[in-house]
């Protein structure tokens, strides 16, 4: 009878001991899953997805789009589209009407277009008329992403550096100088680098 007792005793105490052992290990499961859940985020695997999302406010590379539509004014305002590969690959020349040559280039995350006008005009009648530039096939940016902010630039002769603005925003935008809806970058040679924005 002792010995069926203990052995009775030592039954209950195994258990006992295993009830609680499994209570503690289902306590320290839950709370394992919930840290390895907060070393995600905080590892930055949930803010990778949110890192890909575009904000308003973010610099959007070229490289993230497919092409450039550049809009010109030689007497009027003329329209040119380009691939984004061409112009980080090598660059992208345009001839106008009004005597000027663009070439364009990108290092991926900006855009540089340099120009050249054989001539010495002055006010107005300067070259280096650029109206408006807009980034196409950017995810999420049906409509385009337009020249947000003007990184560098480097005026040619007579160049107006009030009007270098005039080249920001979309196709519409009037001014800020002149009332015009152009640049007045300058005869001989003259370049600007732009980036765009989101929103």
């Amino acid at each position: 009878m002792e010995d069926d007792s203990w052995i009775r005793s030592m039954i209950i105490v195994i258990v006992i001991l295993c009830v609680i052992g499994g209570f503690a290990l289902t306590i320290s499961v839950d709370i394992g899953d919930s840290d390895d859940q907060d070393d995600g985020s905080n590892d930055g695997s949930g803010d990778d997805d949110q890192g890909d999302v575009i904000q308003i406010g973010d610099y959007v590379p070229v490289s993230m789009g497919t092409s450039i539509t550049f809009f010109e004014y030689s007497g009027e305002t003329m329209e040119y589209e380009m691939l984004v590969d061409d112009m980080i690959e090598g660059s992208e020349v345009i001839s106008t009407w009004g005597h000027e040559t663009y070439l364009l280039m990108s290092d991926g995350n900006t855009l540089t277009i340099y120009c050249h006008r054989d001539a010495y005009s002055t006010g107005m009648g300067v070259g280096g008329n650029i109206v408006a530039v807009r980034l196409n096939g950017v995810q999420g940016c049906e409509d385009g992403l337009w020249a947000a902010e003007i990184i560098n630039h480097s005026l040619g002769y007579n160049g107006i550096e009030e009007s270098l603005e005039n080249a920001l925003g979309d196709l519409d935008r009037i001014g800020p100088y002149g009332g015009s809806t152009c640049t007045y970058m300058g005869d001989q040679y003259s370049s600007m680098t732009i980036a765009f924005k989101y929103g």
